[in-house]
C-alpha cells in the first residue's frame, strides 16, 4: 500500500495541530511534501520547522490516540469509524476513502466536542 494511503493528508495534520495535537510523529508535512520526521531535523534549523511541519500521523498512530471505537469498510470503498458512549446512546461517526482519514475525522470530532483533551492522547484513555 503507498505511503500517502497510511498518513494523513496535510490539511487534515493542519486541522489536527489546531486542535491542539502536537504528539511527535514519524511523518511530518512539510512545504506540502511528507518527510520522514528526522530527515527534516537534520535538513533545516529549529525555528521554521514548529510552525511550518505538521504531523503526518499513521494508521497506527492514529489508532494509539483514539480511545475505543469500531472500524469497518463498506464495499471495499468507504472506511467508517464510529465511538459510542453508553449514556444516552448516542456516538460520532466519521467516513472517508481511507482508512486513516476515517480514523482523523473520528479523533477531529472528539476534540472539537471537548470529550477528549489533545494533551491526553495516547495516554490510558476509557471515555
Amino acid at each position: 500500500m503507498h505511503l500517502l494511503k497510511q498518513v494523513i493528508s496535510q490539511e487534515t495534520a493542519k486541522k489536527l495541530k489546531e486542535l491542539g495535537v502536537n504528539k511527535p510523529s514519524y511523518y511530518v508535512w512539510f512545504d506540502g511534501v511528507l518527510w520522514n520526521d528526522d530527515a527534516v531535523k537534520q535538513h533545516y534549523s529549529p525555528e521554521p520547522l514548529e510552525t511550518y511541519t505538521y504531523s503526518a500521523y499513521s494508521v497506527a498512530e492514529l489508532g494509539e490516540m483514539l480511545p475505543r471505537y469500531t472500524i469497518t469498510q463498506q464495499d471495499n470503498q468507504e472506511w467508517i469509524a464510529e465511538r459510542e458512549w453508553y449514556e444516552d446512546g448516542t456516538g460520532i461517526k466519521s467516513s472517508a476513502s481511507t482508512e486513516v482519514e476515517a480514523r482523523a475525522g473520528l479523533l477531529i470530532q472528539l476534540l472539537e466536542k471537548n470529550i477528549i483533551d489533545p494533551v491526553r492522547l495516547g495516554s490510558a484513555l476509557d471515555v
